[in-house]
């Protein structure tokens, strides 16, 4: 059974790890800080809690989790749900925490890419910080996260680490592009669409100005169908009209496609 104690002030390691775990409690909200590297929080979600809390208040039995420096590592949105019904603060100090351990281990609301590029790049990661920064700039352009990631060829692990993005220059090459297509179109940027532009562009045949040649003669009737793989395809029939009448043709197929 959890050892719940009532305190005003921070306790001393002593306190807090005699006995195995104990969980603490206070009502001084200011000792608790957020973590700089931690993931945003979703007011939506503290709403949630709140109104689960007033129902019935079980955070001793699901208290937050502070390192040293009381930074909430774990439960921020059950903090700021407890402050906002100035409920007391149940916590457990682990000394040995770290940020990076949490975005591994929380399996209740795993942590999604774009948290962990927050992390990283928090935490000083270069690739992290050269990735925030792209989605920033896509997203004054309407692009969200996903289709950023896309464009920067990504691949991401648990731990925040990236491999694989490429050059800042064929970054803005592809965003380019591929607002020349939604333009040409005449439709809503989306993620799915973005993957499928995404493999075609990088086609060693591809040629822009051939795709919007044909999709201002052919492209009238595009909507976005139901899968990346459909929108490929779609786009690769647009591309590949009128073959005999055009110089520079080189049909682009599924089986030419750089892996």
């Amino acid at each position: 059974m959890l050892n719940v104690s009532a305190v005003k002030s921070p306790p001393s390691p002593m306190q807090v790890m005699k006995s195995g775990t104990i969980v603490l409690m206070s009502n001084d909200y200011s000792i608790f800080k957020i973590h700089k590297a931690n993931r945003d929080v979703d007011p939506v979600n503290i709403k949630t809690i709140e109104e689960g809390m007033k129902k019935k208040f079980l955070l001793s039995s699901f208290p937050i989790v502070v390192n040293k420096n009381y930074e909430i590592m774990d439960g921020q949105t059950r903090f700021y749900a407890a402050r906002n019904l100035k409920q007391p603060i149940y916590y457990i100090v682990d000394e040995n925490i770290k940020i990076e351990d949490v975005a591994q281990l929380n399996f209740t609301r795993r942590w999604k890419k774009v948290d962990l590029i927050k992390m990283g790049a928090e935490l000083g990661d270069p690739t992290s910080i050269e990735l925030r920064k792209r989605i920033a700039y896509g997203a004054t352009l309407g692009y969200g996260v996903m289709s950023i990631l896309v464009f920067s060829r990504v691949r991401q692990d648990i731990k925040g680490k990236t491999s694989g993005i490429n050059s800042y220059e064929e970054f803005l090459s592809i965003i380019s592009m591929s607002e020349d297509i939604f333009k040409t179109l005449n439709i809503k940027r989306c993620g799915k669409l973005s993957k499928s532009l995404f493999e075609i562009i990088r086609h060693p045949h591809y040629i822009h100005e051939r795709m919007l040649r044909m999709l201002k003669r052919h492209g009238g009737d595009f909507v976005v169908l139901a899968s990346e793989k459909e929108n490929q395809l779609k786009l690769e029939e647009y591309y590949n009209r009128e073959a005999k009448s055009s110089d520079d043709y080189v049909k682009l197929t599924l089986k030419a496609r750089v892996k």
